[in-house]
């Protein structure tokens, strides 16, 4: 499982053109590690501690099971590889990727709210 950055300031460009805006949460896939410790040396990120599995509403069940192959946090289930998480719950990939989505879209945050 990775790691979830806010980016405090745009990113980029990077070799495809493509810029991440501030206020991105992010995996950084693009960044190198190297370069992911100078940005956070310089506060261009932060790292990201989302909060466990079982506030989301309706997940407690999901979360136990979830907790049993080591996701606990929603940062977890985000940055999972969604294959090996279904192989070792035995359960369809598509499940997996749909509770991923879900976190995802309950961590995003709108413009313009504080």
């Amino acid at each position: 499982m990775g790691k979830l950055y806010l980016v405090l300031q745009d990113l980029g460009p990077f070799r495809d053109g493509t810029v991440i805006p501030e206020g991105t949460m992010s995996e950084l896939k693009k960044v190198s590690g190297n370069a992911l410790e100078i940005l956070l040396d310089r506060d261009v990120i932060t790292e990201v501690q989302t909060p466990p599995l079982e506030i989301l509403p309706g997940w407690e069940e999901r979360a136990v099971q979830l907790k049993e192959v080591g996701i606990e946090t929603i940062g977890d289930l985000v940055t999972a590889d969604i294959e090996n998480v279904a192989e070792e719950l035995n359960v369809p990939a598509e499940g997996i990727q749909e509770a991923a989505d879900e976190a995802r879209d309950w961590m995003e945050v709108e413009e313009g709210v504080s």
